[in-house]
């Protein structure tokens, strides 16, 4: 039995065995726990759930890359009812993961400098030794080393864990310890293992598939890009381009592509700008090897041009079709020095061509835009860009023969601008030379004739205008779209067709049209040119306004319909008669209730006086949608930027009456949240259009769209009637968190930024590494910013940032002698250290700045 015993008891330990399994339990035991006292500092038990179902996107990303592993994403995310999420279930791995993630704590994978002692130091110092006990084989740690390793864990626990978890450290450091605990060590060492392994074959396998992801890369980016297949909107080109001839004006237009880096083709419809533009991307990228990237946003630009590929950007009716689309505009304004940095960076790689339609380049906002960017403009109606009698022949027989081109006629072949899509369109059909004096009147006939002997095409053709030239071929097989069922049904009534065709009649239909009216792409139909578009919406469009005001694309609304009570207007416009103006501003009303306001602002006729004052009087009528309308931040901004003067007026001033006659009806308590109830609504369409999309889910939004557009008097307004309450609340951009003062400095604005201080802006947040705005302005050497910020009443120009810094600390490290010369005025603590235990008079030695040097000597 004695033998026995002897057999069972454990070995007896090395001093140097002892230490390692001591420390191997600090870190697995002890130090776990201390960790979860910043975890839920940071992430209340409460709303834990909350903060991962908000976040569960990005947790799925770290589960894909594999840093978070199947065992962890089950639970952070337990079948419904079956558990809570709490921390005392994750171990530390993952709680340092999270804390990393969400809450963007800057931890290291090395160990901290000895000095470091912040509570990301802390936890960096424990993840780093809780990695090595991990990758440690020997087992052993010398008594040097290992009171050295203890000392550093033990004061971080307690640092970031609280004095209490002293005793458990002094416990732990003096319990005995025998072979058992080498077994705990062990299981925590072959598991940590085997996912570094499998993590590994992952890297491995992620590495072989990289070279197949950078082929298919071009390929996403162009699906994120195009709503069709990019590769199938190249081909479509390349079968158009078998029939292209090339003139002296191509060959003069491409020497311009390849001398300047953004060139614009503009025109009339049908002259051919798109093919032209078409033609040499192609041989761009059959000669040179370049990459085509058609787009539609200029922010495409900055998204998918890419440092040391050659691309040629391709862009359709730039800056609007029927209108001058301020947005657009804007846009292209607002990424001006990013887009110009970018074109200027990548030398001759990048080239942009643009087509542009000649109403829309005769703008003056158009003509600023050119000069902008330093546009070279090649307009076809030119004397040095127009097309000759014999070069126009040419281009007409490689459609049609010899004797047609006779038939058609010199004098109309001259004069006929639109003479190369005339051609083409009369390709494979049966020839009328009478379509090329009266394009519209050939049109009008064969739709009259459709609409008595093919009504299921004519109302196949009807669809397509209600969905503004993109019908989607899955909406006639869909029988639950109540929508679509509506509309079908209205349609037929409105047309007054004897008998209702069934939904896959039209479809049927509608495909026999391929190639004289309609293409089809990617399961939608469109027309097989912008300008057939044209007139099939315009005859059509008027025997429909009933449904497509109910119905109809939004922006076909604001593009394409007006009133008959103006006496200019422009081609292809559906004309309103006076009874027919109750409809169209019931499909106003309709938008503002829905928060979408291209229609409201942005329409043909929204600037004009006869529209907003007509609007006015409806909506007066119609308290409700007034209340939407006036409550709106975004109405503020968007009216008045879209020159929408007396609608702007209106509905600044009834902003003001509300806010008089409810501030007098409710208590000072109540006051604030009277004020954010009533006129402090930000919700908007997502389909709309904003002037930078990254706006349009914030709170500040409108304010910020106000800033980009240099509008101090729309920012008053919005401050005046209930903005001033989010005065502090940041916007997330480009994973900076950033407030409307910090966003005012970046725009270099400094009125603006004054009138935040004046409503109570925050001058010493905390920004990126505990910045406030006077060390960034300390940073960049602004001394206009610097003055008026140290004006300011409640500016901290001793503030310390996460390296214990004061803004004296930034100006002295970039050699900022002025800015350092100001702070020194206005009594800055000089002799402050930062988490170095480096003063600003060191850093300023350090780096020979000798004229700072005498300065803070002074």
């Amino acid at each position: 039995m004695a033998s026995s015993k002897v057999t069972a008891a454990a070995p007896l330990l090395t001093e140097d065995e002892t230490n390692f399994l001591r420390f191997v339990n600090l870190l697995i035991r002890i130090a776990p726990k201390a960790v979860r006292v910043v975890f839920d500092k940071y992430f209340q038990p409460c709303g834990l759930s909350v903060v991962l179902n908000q976040s569960k996107g990005k947790m799925e990303y770290l589960n894909q890359r594999k840093i978070l592993n199947k065992s962890q994403m089950e639970l952070l995310y337990p079948l419904q009812g079956t558990a809570t999420v709490r921390s005392s279930d994750m171990d530390l791995t993952l709680m340092i993961c999270l804390l990393r993630n969400l809450q963007k704590m800057k931890i290291e994978d090395i160990l901290p400098a000895a000095a470091l002692t912040s509570e990301e130091a802390d936890l960096s110092r424990i993840k780093y030794y809780r990695n090595w006990i991990v990758h440690n084989t020997d087992g052993y740690i010398n008594r040097t080393d290992f009171l050295s390793m203890w000392t550093n864990v033990c004061d971080a626990i307690q640092r970031i864990g609280g004095a209490s978890f002293k005793t458990e450290c002094d416990i732990l450091m003096s319990t005995s310890l025998d072979s058992s605990y080498r077994e705990v060590y062990v299981s925590f060492a072959q598991q940590e293992r085997r996912l570094e392994k499998m993590e590994g074959e992952y890297i491995k396998v992620d590495e072989e598939l990289k070279y197949a992801k950078e082929k298919i890369c071009q390929l996403e980016e162009s699906k994120d890009n195009t709503k069709d297949n990019l590769l199938l909107e190249v081909a479509d080109w390349e079968q158009d381009d078998k029939n292209f001839f090339v003139t002296s004006t191509v060959q003069k237009i491409l020497e311009s592509v390849q001398q300047t880096s953004f060139v614009v083709i503009s025109g009339s419809p049908g002259m051919g700008k798109s093919a032209t533009a078409y033609h040499i991307a192609l041989l761009f990228r059959n000669v040179m090897g370049y990459e085509i990237l058609p787009i539609n946003e200029p922010s495409d630009i900055l998204k998918f041009c890419k440092f040391g590929r050659k691309q040629i950007v391709i862009i359709d009716d730039i800056c609007g079709k029927f209108a001058i689309n301020n947005h657009s505009v804007a846009s292209w304004m607002n990424l001006k020095k990013s887009i110009v940095k970018l074109i200027s960076q990548t030398e001759d790689t990048i080239h942009i061509i643009a087509t542009c339609r000649l109403h829309i380049r005769k703008t003056k906002q158009f003509e600023k835009f050119i000069q902008a960017f330093k546009i070279k403009e090649c307009d076809l109606l030119s004397d040095e860009f127009a097309l000759d009698l014999n070069e126009k022949c040419k281009i007409g027989l490689c459609h049609l023969n010899q004797e047609y081109i006779d038939l058609i006629g010199d004098g109309v072949i001259f004069e006929t601008d639109s003479f190369p899509l005339l051609c083409k369109l009369s390709s494979g059909t049966k020839f009328n030379p009478d379509f090329f004096k009266k394009p519209y009147d050939i049109y009008k006939q064969e739709l009259d004739e459709m609409a008595t002997s093919n009504k299921e095409c004519f109302f196949g053709l009807a669809l397509l205008v209600l969905f503004n030239n993109n019908l989607k071929t899955c909406l006639f097989k869909d029988r639950d779209n109540q929508i679509f069922n509506d509309m079908f049904e209205d349609v037929y009534e409105e047309l007054e067709m004897s008998e209702r065709p069934s939904k896959l009649s039209v479809l049927r239909s509608l495909q026999t049209l391929k190639g004289t009216f309609v293409k089809e792409s990617e399961g939608s139909f469109s027309a097989i040119h912008d300008k057939v578009f044209d007139f099939v919406a315009f005859f059509i469009g008027k025997m429909l306004v009933k449904s497509i005001l109910n119905y109809g694309n939004r922006t076909f609304v604001a593009d394409r319909m007006s009133f008959r009570v103006f006496d200019e207007t422009d081609d292809f416009v559906i004309m309103l008669d006076e009874d027919q103006e109750e409809l169209f501003f019931q499909r106003i009303k309709e938008e503002i209730r829905s928060r979408s306001f291209v229609t409201v602002f942005r329409s043909i006729i929204a600037t004009t006086t006869y529209y907003q004052q007509k609007l006015i009087s409806f909506l007066s009528k119609h308290c409700d949608t007034l209340s939407i309308l006036t409550g709106n931040l975004w109405a503020v901004v968007l009216s008045a930027s879209n020159g929408c003067d007396i609608l702007n007026i209106f509905i600044i001033e009834e902003r003001f009456k509300r806010l008089n006659r409810d501030h007098a009806t409710e208590t000072d308590l109540k006051a604030d949240d009277v004020l954010w109830d009533v006129l402090c609504d930000t919700q908007i369409n997502t389909d709309d259009e904003i002037h930078n999309g990254i706006f349009i889910t914030s709170i500040n939004g409108p304010l910020f769209t106000a800033i980009d557009l240099k509008r101090e008097d729309l920012i008053q307004v919005l401050l005046d009637t209930g903005n001033a309450i989010n005065i502090n609340k940041t916007l997330l951009i480009e994973d900076d968190d950033i407030t409307p003062l910090l966003y005012a400095y970046y725009e270099h604005d400094l009125g603006i930024a004054k009138m935040f201080i004046q409503y109570k802006s925050d001058v010493n947040l905390s920004y990126i590494k505990g910045n406030t705005l006077l060390h960034l302005v300390c940073s960049n050497d602004d001394n206009d910013f610097l003055e008026f910020l140290l004006n300011c009443e409640d500016c901290d120009l001793n503030k310390r940032n996460d390296l214990k810094e004061t803004p004296l600390f930034l100006a002295c490290r970039n050699g900022s002698s002025d800015c350092v010369e100001i702070l020194v005025e206005s009594q800055c603590d000089k002799d402050s250290s930062n988490i170095e235990g480096q003063s600003p008079l060191q850093i300023a030695c350090s780096q020979e700045y000798d004229d700072i040097v005498e300065i803070l000597f002074e």
